[in-house]
């Protein structure tokens, strides 16, 4: 057989394959478009053409967004809610007050700013500006400042019936005082856990009371949450580093951590920004905000959050200083 029969042979059978593939190719998109054609997009389609990183199924996101509304601070830093689920909102010059409608009521003006606060069982206001703590009544008056020298830069506040327990990020230990700030001990640094002491790369380090009386901190240089008893005892730790819903993801992760009402704990992460329902040993129970609620500012993730008597949950997002609520949707029930 000639050279030239040989090559004009291949050439066919290539040609062949090549119009095989592309009747195939053509079958396979249109049976694609088809198949499309009618479905229902759900709220995180638009943002996972590029990667999966960003997905969650719909199957696992318990809430759904029910309103959102403006702090009314250029920038916004905490959340804390009385026991008449009246919001309170502190950041660069001050504190704000908010009905339960939601509805802007007062403004309590302070020359810094305001990084933390919790409303104590008296109805006081205990704020942090770095290492100083101001003690407001319900009416925004300054009733009272307290300072100590060992204090570093004050991040969250947690009051119980008999002591105060201050998590100071630039010492990365948790103080516990009792109610007039003296000092009792610290607790939670590395320098007394190599192992499982706190690490705080960046600005957030935030802490959450359980019901059983175990403090819990979240540890975001190691990816972790830690549990303490009221003492300083560790009695947990639980996370690690992943892109996976059941892990945090990112650097300095979780940025901030809030109990539920039904006893779980709620955590937020920055970079691929979501917040989640966990169980007290750090099984994901489910999301309560996908990645897709952050679209309108891609900067902007949770830097605090909560859950009121009214069972909504507060989220205070950064860069746009606007706070989301939340609600449980009909059917989901963990």
């Amino acid at each position: 057989m000639s050279s030239v029969n040989l090559e004009s042979k291949e050439l066919k059978i290539m040609v062949a394959i090549i119009l095989l593939l592309i009747i195939s190719g053509s079958i396979f998109i249109f049976k694609k478009s088809e198949s499309s054609k009618g479905r229902v997009s759900n709220r995180n389609e638009k943002r996972y053409d590029a990667g999966q990183l960003h997905y969650v199924d719909e199957s696992i996101i318990l809430y759904e967004q029910k309103k959102s509304f403006k702090s009314h601070f250029n920038s916004a830093l905490g959340l804390a809610l009385d026991d008449a689920n009246n919001l309170y909102i502190c950041g660069n010059d001050g504190i704000r007050s908010f009905n339960k409608q939601f509805e802007f009521e007062e403004h309590f003006y302070y020359s810094e700013s305001i990084r933390c606060i919790a409303i104590s069982k008296k109805g006081q206001i205990i704020a942090a500006s770095e290492s100083t703590l101001i003690y407001f009544d319900n009416k925004g008056k300054v009733i009272k400042k307290l300072s100590k020298k060992e204090w570093g830069l004050l991040n969250s506040i947690v009051i119980t019936k008999d002591f105060m327990f201050l998590a100071d990020r630039m010492h990365r230990k948790i103080w516990k005082c009792n109610h007039d700030g003296e000092i009792i001990k610290s607790f939670g640094s590395i320098e007394e856990d190599k192992i499982n002491g706190l690490i705080i790369p960046g600005i957030h380090m935030d802490m959450a009371l359980s019901s059983k009386g175990l403090l819990y901190v979240s540890n975001p240089g190691r990816h972790h949450v830690n549990s303490y008893t009221l003492d300083g005892n560790l009695v947990s730790v639980f996370g690690r580093p992943s892109f996976k819903h059941e892990g945090f993801c990112g650097c300095c992760n979780p940025v901030s951590i809030a109990i539920m009402n039904n006893g779980s704990l709620m955590t937020c992460e920055k970079g691929i920004s979501r917040v989640k329902s966990l169980d007290l040993k750090g099984k994901l129970l489910g999301v309560v905000a996908a990645p897709i609620d952050f679209k309108n500012n891609k900067h902007a993730y949770t830097i605090d959050l909560l859950q009121g008597k009214n069972n909504l949950v507060y989220l205070l997002e950064s860069g746009t200083n606007q706070v989301y609520i939340y609600q449980k949707i009909n059917g989901k029930s963990k």
